[in-house]
């Protein structure tokens, strides 16, 4: 595996990490783990102040760059397509016969 490969897979799992937490701290319905750990300090960032545009603007560009090295490992780990196989001369009935007999 060469290093580039190694690089966006360790950004990829980091950046999955942090994403996890990001939206984990979003407070929803409910008030989410945001209002967990924030205890009686969750009233004074309820709404849209500027902790949680904040966090908005994390969650999103740590979705993006989860994206793009999703992206990237797919590529870069996906089997080449520019090899050829040489297809098998055998007659079937030695296949068939390889195939039982092992």
């Amino acid at each position: 595996m060469g290093v580039f490969k190694v690089i966006v897979l360790i950004i990829h799992i980091t950046v999955s990490a942090a994403l996890i937490v990001s939206v984990l701290l979003h407070s929803g319905k409910g008030g989410g783990l945001a209002s967990v750990l924030g205890g009686s300090s969750a009233s004074l960032f309820s709404g849209s102040s500027i902790v949680e545009k904040n966090l908005d603007r994390i969650t999103i560009v740590l979705g993006i760059v989860f994206a793009v090295t999703t992206l990237l490992l797919v590529w870069m780990l996906a089997p080449s397509t520019t090899t050829t196989t040489t297809p098998s001369t055998a007659p079937s009935s030695l296949m068939l016969k390889v195939a039982l007999f092992g």
